[in-house]
């Protein structure tokens, strides 16, 4: 987390943000912790990949079991009991969960100081992909403004192309002003600011 996001969440602001980068050579994870370390935008794109195939099955089988549970509960075991109760409301938590965990993956491997800006663009498009299916699954005004805002860093990659970058503006903001409307005003500062951005 961004000392930011942090300060936004309570944290005091005298709090010491050091980041444990190493452990004591005698330590017994040492050895996993500097290789995990070594190989982060690795690991990073490796667990990515697991869940987009996670989230690539949910889809599927949400196709499979229907909207509401249809039948009485019976006196058959529980897990049988559980099956039959499934769902697509069910199993939405989870999936919900997945694309936003896709989600952080996406911009975790931005960090990696050797993307490149054709690379960074790549993932932000096939970021835009996943917030795209977390918006439309999800009726949390803050998921909305994930997608929005997935929208905005892949703008900031086309300043050449006026026309693109407005587009993609356009249609963040559409986003941030249904979540505002939700949300009574919260994402206000963030309209103000995307606004000047518009006007430029």
């Amino acid at each position: 987390d961004t000392k930011e996001k942090l300060l936004d969440e309570g944290v005091d602001e005298d709090h010491d943000f050091t980041v444990v980068r190493e452990l004591p050579e005698n330590h017994p994870l040492s050895k996993l912790h500097d290789e995990i370390i070594k190989n982060e935008s690795k690991y990073v794109v490796e667990l990515r990949n697991m869940l987009i195939k996670c989230n690539t099955l949910l889809e599927d089988f949400s196709l499979e079991i229907p909207d509401e549970i249809t039948s009485e509960k019976n006196d058959e075991d529980e897990d049988e009991e559980n099956i039959q109760n499934l769902n697509k409301q069910n199993i939405v938590p989870l999936r919900l969960e997945i694309l936003r965990t896709i989600g952080d993956y996406f911009l975790k491997e931005l960090d990696n100081e050797n993307t490149d800006e054709k690379t960074m663009e790549s993932i932000l498009k096939q970021n835009g992909v996943y917030m795209s299916k977390l918006y439309q699954l999800s009726e949390s005004p803050d998921d909305w403004v994930i997608y929005s805002e997935s929208l905005i860093q892949l703008s900031a990659l086309n300043e050449d192309n006026k026309k693109v970058q407005d587009k993609l503006l356009k249609k963040a903001m559409k986003l941030l002003q249904k979540a505002n409307r939700v949300s009574n005003g919260k994402y206000d500062d963030f309209i103000e600011s995307l606004e000047e951005d518009l006007a430029e």
